[in-house]
């Protein structure tokens, strides 16, 4: 038997990688490390409303979990200044008077 065929099969004496397969395969890498959202449940949904809720009504600090698809979640403190039900989205006034659009969809747990 030749040695090209020995080891790894065919591959062991092909070395070369076109830069087309090197990108398609660093492509693929980041899509597997990805993080898919979970789905809520109805019963969770309506606790971060009426969390979300009572921060604008009464002023109260909360701090949201932001889904992440690349990693760890994003928390973000503050205090819900606007809620925008037609875009599904919240205002959130934090501490250095930045203020952060928050799309509903993103917000995993409010605390």
């Amino acid at each position: 038997m030749s040695k090209k065929l020995e080891g790894n099969g065919l591959w062991e004496s092909s070395r070369m990688m076109l830069p087309e397969h090197k990108e398609r395969i660093n492509l693929y890498n980041e899509q597997r490390k990805k993080k898919k959202k979970p789905q809520l449940i109805d019963e969770q949904v309506g606790i971060i409303s009426q969390r979300l809720s009572d921060s604008m009504m009464d002023d109260e600090e909360i701090t949201i979990e932001i889904f992440n698809e690349n990693g760890k979640n994003q928390f973000v403190t503050g205090i819900v200044s606007k809620m925008d039900s037609a875009i599904r989205r919240i205002k959130l006034q934090c501490y250095n008077d930045d203020c952060q659009w928050i799309q509903f969809d993103n917000i995993m747990d409010v605390k």
